[in-house]
């Protein structure tokens, strides 16, 4: 056996063993806490629980049963996410880390800057993520939503955020109904809204389904508690026949005729109010 072959065994054994060490002594709860001491430079509302956290291949962070907590409850919880640095990032002022992971029934891709004050700009994705597995909407929202939502949202360092969301099979349940009407069904329901401070600009959402189809914008304004947030939206719902079959009755004259109902949402997020205009 020649020198150069002896050299090439014995580092690939020294590389395997220091890797298999890294693996068996991986300082998990070193990294739970650090974790821990970035998120709360992000918001000191939220908290998390892990399962475990292990080293990934290629070499990154696999954190298995993360739940997200906002004020003390749970909010989102992903089944499995990993992280993996872009390496060459990792020799610049803006390194980046890459993550994959599966939430509610479906995926999340995206990627995120780091700094020591916090994400300096971000992307996410959605895909399929099933919304009446995701415990934050049944905490903060008044109504019962469902449906599979893919979407993307760009966050950059000035803070103002860009967002698209794509519903499909989207399911609001009404409670109490109104004008009888227990649940509304639509087939397709898209939305684009840009986030600046505390503001949600909702610009635009379109939805369409077998009850009726409409258009609305407005805004959203966050307030804590999340549930006291103030909401102003406006908007044209034009009914189906088998929605007027059901409440025409009970609808102006005018409202038929024209093809559409003007409606206003205002309040907040706990108590919204539901008007014809």
């Amino acid at each position: 056996m020649n020198n150069a072959r002896k050299w090439t065994l014995l580092t690939t054994y020294v590389v395997a063993i220091v890797v298999v060490f890294l693996y068996l002594l991986f300082p998990s709860e070193t990294v739970k806490t650090y974790i821990g001491y970035r998120m709360s430079g992000i918001s000191p509302e939220v908290g998390f629980d892990i399962d475990q956290v292990r080293l990934g291949i290629p070499p990154g962070l696999s954190l298995q049963d993360l739940d997200l907590h906002y004020q003390g409850k749970s909010a989102v919880r992903f089944d499995r996410m990993e992280l993996v640095p872009a390496y060459l990032s990792l020799f610049t002022s803006d390194p980046t880390v890459k993550f994959t992971g599966l939430l509610a029934g479906g995926g999340i891709k995206g990627w995120t800057g780091i700094s020591e004050s916090g994400p300096m700009h971000a992307q996410l994705i959605l895909d399929a993520v099933q919304l009446d597995q995701l415990p934050v909407l049944r905490t903060f929202l008044p109504i019962a939503i469902g449906g599979a939502a893919s979407g993307e949202l760009h966050y950059d360092a000035k803070g103002v955020s860009q967002a698209t969301l794509k519903i499909a099979d989207c399911r609001i349940a009404i409670d109490p109904p109104m004008m009888g009407i227990k649940e509304l069904t639509f087939t397709r329901m898209e939305a684009d809204a840009e986030m600046n401070g505390q503001e949600i600009g909702i610009k635009r959402v379109e939805f369409n389904g077998p009850q009726g189809s409409g258009t609305g914008s407005g805004t959203l304004l966050l307030r804590q508690p999340m549930e006291t947030s103030r909401i102003n939206l406006t908007g044209t719902i034009k009914p189906h026949p088998s929605m007027i079959q059901s409440v025409g009755a009970l609808l102006p004259k005018q409202y038929l005729k024209d093809g559409g109902i003007p409606v206003q949402i205002t309040g907040t997020l706990k108590q919204p109010n539901f008007s014809i205009r």
